[in-house]
């Protein structure tokens, strides 16, 4: 050991394992860390801290205003919708790489070109422009003319086949529709036109713009129309009047016309139309009708709670509690209903009928058996299409009763998980209105019947002189019952007669 303590004062350096060796048996000691980003990481610092006394636990606490505001500076929907551009080249051949400098300056999203003057045999890939779908229209018989549009390939769009378009009139329609748009805005359908100066078919073609806007307006309710492009000098007082558009651009085009024209119902949602200038030698001016982007003002969201003891919030979550047991779904019911007015209604009509003379009220109360848990998911889809729900929602409500897991525990064995290939979730809010859908086209015609979840009940009144009809009823319930793969309990299926007669036979044979 001290001829290794001697190996310190050394003068010749140590070998890097010879060094390890020494460390190792603690001879050489472990040099200080140098000082820096880690420094003082394991150094132990004693906090002075204040220690206050607890409040009173006697002491009631109160509940006070909380007022929070919020900065919400994320722009509007209208932001969301697209950026027109309309323009009259006179020729795009030559000026399609002048125009794309347009579109990417200006943000461009939709294009609307007239007199493009393309031909059939010319290539597309020569006329296209990265980054944009082109959708074309070219004269066939002589030349000049023709109508284009070229739309980011970021906003998903196809034509509107819909609509059919005369061969000689230069017009075409897309149906656009962005990734986000205003709620009250469904799509955007952009109609691209052309009408030459003093041309045969202007009464054909503003009869034509009428058509399509009245069918687009009708097949979808919430569209919003565009129609762009250059109408010369064409009368569209008929077209705007007849389907509530307007005409928005309000500075010349040419010069001290306005040829370049856009129709639309969407004016509260954009701005002022732009004039930009003329691609090259045309002598058309561009426009570029851009989307308002506002931003929300602050908004302050204030709550107001009413001062509770301490010892009141117990009282308090039992309050909450009653609230969410009230709520019409949590009952498996629709609202402003209970079995208490199934009841008084069923009563009521029993003692109105028996009280007149020589009649009987026949009561038949059915039940399901396994009712939630016997849905078929195709039979619940099937009836809330009936029920007039939007197709738009089937696969959210598809996803919401399919692919559900559950296991079974018996004498304490746990199962394996098992996908249920039908019913529906109890406890749910989604689960009993699937089911209401469902049962609600049971008895739709009948005699008169009390539904409330899966208990269902029918009465009739009837006399020896107006026979009993609650067979054929039970027949068509039988019949709707292996249609949408129910099943009834029999068990739970009851019969009762009801009459102010004093005999004791009543005529069986005309009821079931």
């Amino acid at each position: 050991m001290e001829s290794m303590k001697k190996l310190r004062q050394a003068a010749t350096p140590l070998t890097p394992r010879l060094r390890k060796i020494l460390r190792k048996e603690g001879v050489l000691r472990v040099p200080n860390r140098k000082r820096g980003c880690g420094g003082g990481k394991t150094i132990v610092h004693n906090i002075r801290t204040v220690v206050g006394r607890r409040p009173d636990q006697n002491k009631p606490q109160m509940f006070w205003i909380i007022k929070v505001t919020i900065q919400n500076n994320r722009p509007t929907d209208h932001a969301m919708l697209t950026t027109f551009l309309m323009t009259n080249p006179r020729s795009l051949v030559y000026k399609i790489g002048e125009l794309q400098s347009v579109l990417i300056q200006n943000h461009v999203d939709v294009a609307a070109i007239s007199e493009t003057w393309f031909s059939s045999h010319k290539p597309e890939e020569l006329l296209g422009i990265d980054g944009y779908t082109l959708f074309s229209k070219c004269r066939s018989t002589r030349r000049g003319g023709g109508i284009a549009l070229y739309i980011r390939d970021c906003v998903p769009c196809y034509p509107l086949t819909c609509i059919k378009v005369p061969q000689h009139l230069e017009c075409f329609w897309v149906k656009v529709r962005p990734p986000r748009l205003p709620r009250n805005i469904s799509a955007i359908a952009v109609c691209v036109v052309y009408s030459p100066p003093k041309s045969p078919h202007e009464d054909e073609l503003i009869d034509h713009l009428i058509a399509s806007a009245d069918l687009l307006r009708t097949k979808y309710p919430d569209i919003g129309l565009v129609i762009l492009g250059d109408l010369n000098h064409l009368d569209i007082r008929d077209i705007c009047l007849d389907n509530k558009l307007c005409q928005v651009v309000e500075n010349n085009t040419r010069g001290e016309a306005i040829l370049d024209k856009i129709i639309t119902n969407m004016k509260p949602m954009y701005l002022k139309p732009e004039i930009l200038p003329a691609l090259a030698s045309s002598d058309h001016n561009c426009v570029l009708w851009s989307p308002k982007a506002q931003s929300c003002p602050p908004q302050c969201i204030k709550r107001v709670v009413q001062p509770i003891r301490e010892p009141g919030l117990k009282n308090g979550r039992r309050l909450l509690l009653s609230l969410y047991q009230s709520h019409p779904h949590a009952t498996k019911s629709r609202q402003n209903h209970s079995t208490t007015h199934n009841l008084v209604s069923l009563m009521d009509f029993m003692y109105r009928t028996s009280d007149v003379s020589g009649s009987v009220c026949t009561v038949i109360t059915t039940d399901f058996a396994k009712a939630f848990d016997a849905v078929d998911h195709t039979v619940a889809v099937q009836c809330l299409l009936d029920l007039g729900v939007r197709p738009s929602l089937i696969p959210w409500i598809c996803s919401f009763m399919t692919d559900r897991q559950q296991k079974v525990r018996y004498l304490g064995h746990l199962f394996d998980w098992e996908y249920p290939t039908c019913g529906v979730a109890q406890g749910t809010v989604l689960g009993p209105i699937v089911f209401l859908a469902l049962i609600n086209s049971a008895l739709q015609d009948g005699p008169h019947h009390w539904k409330y979840v899966d208990d269902m009940t029918i009465a009739q009144s009837w006399s020896p002189k107006v026979p009993c009809t609650l067979q054929q009823t039970l027949n068509g319930l039988d019949t709707w019952v292996n249609e949408h793969k129910m099943k009834l309990n029999p068990s739970k299926c009851k019969v009762v007669h009801v009459t102010g007669m004093r005999q004791k036979k009543l005529p069986y044979q005309h009821c079931p």
